[in-house]
């Protein structure tokens, strides 16, 4: 039985978005058979009690007094998204390995913007294949596969953004055509028709901690458009800085409905007509069900991406989360709703660039990947 385990991390300024990534593509092999294993750090907001629930073991690093960074990371603070130095972190995820029941990993998947080249470099004794995820480029890496769905464009493999930052033999999905969506998102596909768009019902989600409290900020938007037939579902996670405020808020507003850590996030996109939130790994959830979006970007590592599809006609980019007013977000919904012919466009455009069938894709890739 091949064995996998991922080195990721939660916590309340880094969101939850890597942890649930690599739960998705953890769902994905071991469903081929695969035993799966998760080393994270014991950081507030951290989602070991939510990976333990999904089934998997959750090897626990300690909490240490340095905390992530809640700014976009840079060179000069990556070791803040460590918690800790990158060797003690090798040491304490070596630490891990060797007291696995295998000498070797078949392979150790990293997502993780506190990790490169050196670190993976340390852990190459413990196992056979490394595979990293990263969307910044920002930095070296040695693994035999790196995977960034957010490169929307299709670069020539010979010249990419990491090209100079990898091994030339590094294998390299790049693109949503390798995004990584639970496999609820593809089956769901088929009940969505791309030109069914219903702009009355609207989907309010920043991801699972949402620390300026964006949602907040978008219910007022769509309270401000003052229109009875406009109904919302709100989704937040459980590490929302004020969930008692949204819920007084959704309470005074009938046709807003409040969910909390819902585990039917495919089920509530497949029924909205627009989706106002944050960038990052979700729009590729929107887009698999052809679902335009109002974008704001909660971290700076979402500017590219955000821009991207708003450029490719997928969704309508405000700005920064900083940069963006209430009166802004309800006039993007405003003007939305009132353009069928565009919103239609843009759930088209959605809808052709994601097919939910990424993490098949990556699975077969590390399948194909032999030689230690």
């Amino acid at each position: 039985m091949p064995h996998a385990l991922f080195r990721a991390d939660a916590s309340l300024y880094m969101g939850s978005g890597h942890i649930m990534r690599c739960l998705t593509l953890a769902q994905s092999l071991r469903s081929k058979g695969w035993q799966v294993s998760f080393v994270t750090r014991l950081f507030p907001g951290n989602l070991i009690d939510h990976i333990k629930t999904e089934g998997f073991t959750v090897h626990a690093l300690p909490a240490l007094p340095q905390q992530p960074s809640p700014t976009h990371p840079t060179e000069s603070d990556l070791p803040s998204w460590l918690g800790t130095d990158w060797q003690a972190d090798a040491r304490q995820t070596a630490a891990v390995l060797q007291q696995l029941p295998v000498k070797k990993v078949d392979w150790l998947i990293v997502d993780h913007y506190g990790i490169e080249a050196k670190w993976e470099t340390f852990l190459r004794p413990y196992t056979r294949r490394i595979l990293v995820m990263d969307d910044l480029a920002n930095r070296p890496h040695s693994c035999e596969i790196l995977l960034d769905p957010n490169v929307l464009s299709a670069p020539r493999l010979s010249m990419t953004p990491y090209t100079g930052k990898i091994p030339a033999k590094t294998r390299q999905l790049l693109g949503p055509h390798y995004a990584l969506l639970r496999p609820e998102f593809a089956r769901l596909r088929d009940r969505r028709r791309v030109l069914q768009v219903d702009p009355q019902h609207m989907l309010v989600f920043f991801g699972g901690s949402d620390p300026s409290n964006q949602t907040k900020k978008a219910l007022e938007a769509l309270m401000l458009l003052e229109d009875s037939q406009l109904t919302a579902d709100v989704v937040i996670g459980k590490n929302h800085p004020d969930p008692a405020g949204i819920q007084q808020l959704c309470e005074r507003t009938p046709h807003f409905s409040l969910h909390v850590q819902t585990s039917r996030m495919a089920e509530l996109l497949l029924r909205a007509g627009v989706v106002i939130g944050a960038g990052g790994t979700h729009t590729w959830e929107r887009c698999c069900l052809g679902v335009p979006s109002v974008i704001v970007a909660v971290a700076a590592n979402q500017v590219p991406l955000a821009r991207a599809v708003h450029e490719n006609g997928m969704a309508l980019y405000l700005g920064r989360a900083e940069e963006t007013t209430v009166e802004q977000m309800a006039e993007a919904v405003r003007g939305l709703r009132q353009n069928a012919a565009r919103l239609s466009r843009m759930a088209a455009a959605c809808w052709r660039t994601v097919d939910g069938k990424g993490a098949e894709r990556v699975v077969a890739a590390m399948e194909e990947t032999g030689g230690d």
